[in-house]
């Protein structure tokens, strides 16, 4: 069911504005054919742990002995058809934004369920935040994947 209650999207925008991102990547991934367009009821639970997966090749990629977190915000999208991941995630200080594109991309692979990917930095971050938060569904698969959120507070 959509939502059409216009503070919820305005909930959900602001919450969006309240992270602060420095250098953001703006990464989508694409499931294999079972996973993406699977109708099981566990579909939920299956996209969140490959998801959880993804974010451990990275930290342990970008992070070898830190308990430093990457911010990020992580959705899951249907489109007309396919399920599928978009992330709004920071770029560590540390690493040269191509070399952790490159990092994105080899985690996403090596994850159970990943078969590809696209990484864009991010030049307009309220128009993106603005457009993620266009359609909240209530009860659904689909929307903020809240388990693998991350917020960094500064």
């Amino acid at each position: 069911m959509l939502l059409k209650n216009k503070n919820i999207k305005n909930d959900i925008y602001n919450w969006y504005l309240n992270f602060e991102f420095y250098r953001p990547l703006f990464f989508t991934g694409v499931l294999d054919n079972e996973t993406g367009f699977s109708h099981s009821k566990f579909i939920y639970e299956i996209i969140t742990n490959n998801i959880h997966r993804f974010i451990r090749n990275i930290h342990s990629l970008s992070y070898k002995k830190s308990k430093c977190e990457i911010q990020r915000i992580v959705i899951i999208e249907k489109g007309k058809t396919r399920y599928h991941t978009h992330m709004i995630i920071e770029t560590p200080i540390h690493f040269n934004v191509w070399k952790f594109i490159d990092v994105l991309s080899t985690s996403w692979r090596n994850t159970r369920h990943g078969v590809s990917s696209q990484t864009d930095k991010i030049y307009d971050y309220e128009n993106l935040a603005n457009y993620l938060s266009k359609e909240v569904y209530l009860n659904s698969v689909t929307g903020i994947n809240w388990e693998n959120c991350h917020r960094t507070i500064s």
